[in-house]
């Protein structure tokens, strides 16, 4: 489905560097974390997404649009950062609340923006954007999902792992292990083909989805539900779905140049041999199982096997019957 891009120059140098900023301790929770710093809003973890987060040492007099993400996590909690004030500057009360802040994480009072810190503060940004899941949730992750038939409102899918080291993405993206796996070989054969791809949106919750959503209403207005699901009835709040783009329309996202690439191309001749299959074909019609427009990005996962048999009857996994139901009642779209 549709994601809200941001072109931000030198995300891709961060998204390189990634690996090495973000160790596997990240997809630990660390309990204490939200103890001072509350929910942050979806604009600012978006824009920390597409960052790539926290990268840059940062001290009195710098500036930037990290400082700002930085003083609008300090900013929901007046405790610690009780001005609020948002700048893009590292000013007197931005340092007097980032002291409160390594005090309140039992972190060495440097002032100093360090690697220690970053950490803390990247890890409670990536737990809202990537939530673990309870042990109790179930494997939902064949299933049906259309504007009638949702997931859970409590669902959470287990196992999101950040694939932003494994292969090239637009900046912080989660998807299940098993998609992730097979998205490293994708990618491998289709460069050995000569095939530039990045995946541009990945597991979005249903906060997110909903935002997403109210963007594309403001621009297309009802036309918008053509293109983008609400809230609990995306397949990309299954972690198992993926829009992908490439260099022939210099990575944008969500375009419909795509269709004519050789990336998309490529995609339709293989994907469905590392377990893709394209979720939105050019067969769309008001009340069908293709459901929403044509969107020759959107792929999702679903095993070598399953995956191989829509490709050989050359449907789309809304379009088999046999798909399994969990309906759930109808979301609510909330106004931003």
């Amino acid at each position: 489905m549709k994601m809200w891009s941001l072109a931000l120059g030198g995300v891709v140098f961060l998204i390189l560097g990634l690996g090495l900023l973000f160790p596997k301790e990240l997809l630990t929770p660390l309990r204490f974390l939200g103890a001072a710093i509350g929910q942050i809003d979806i604009p600012t973890l978006r824009l920390w997404q597409s960052l790539g987060g926290f990268v840059r040492t940062l001290v009195g007099g710098s500036s930037g649009t990290d400082v700002s993400l930085v003083q609008r996590s300090f900013a929901t909690d007046p405790s610690i950062y009780p001005q609020g004030i948002v700048s893009g500057y590292w000013g007197s009360f931005t340092q007097s609340a980032f002291l409160r802040f390594q005090n309140e994480y039992q972190l060495a009072q440097t002032g100093i923006f360090d690697a220690a810190t970053r950490e803390i503060l990247n890890r409670l940004f990536y737990q809202q954007l990537c939530p673990v899941a309870d042990t109790s949730s179930p494997d939902l992750s064949l299933i049906h999902v259309t504007r009638k038939n949702g997931l859970p409102q409590s669902y959470i899918p287990t196992g999101l792992v950040d694939i932003s080291a494994l292969v090239r993405t637009s900046g912080i993206i989660c998807v299940q292990q098993s998609t992730a796996d097979a998205l490293v070989n994708l990618f491998r054969a289709a460069r050995t083909d000569g095939i530039s791809l990045r995946v541009c949106s990945g597991y979005r919750g249903p906060n997110i989805q909903n935002y997403v959503l109210n963007q594309w209403l403001a621009i297309k207005g009802t036309l918008a539900f053509n293109e983008v699901a609400q809230p609990y009835h995306s397949e990309h709040q299954i972690g198992t779905a993926i829009d992908l783009t490439g260099s022939s329309v210099e990575y944008s996202c969500s375009t419909d140049n795509f269709a004519s690439t050789l990336e998309s191309v490529w995609l339709t001749q293989n994907a469905w041999r590392y377990g893709f299959n394209l979720s939105y074909p050019a067969t769309f019609q008001s009340g069908s199982a293709n459901e929403y427009i044509y969107e020759p990005w959107h792929w999702r996962y679903f095993g070598i096997p399953l995956a191989t048999e829509l490709y050989t009857k050359n449907i789309s996994y809304n379009e088999l019957s046999e798909a399994p139901q969990q309906p759930v009642s109808t979301s609510t779209i909330i106004r931003y």
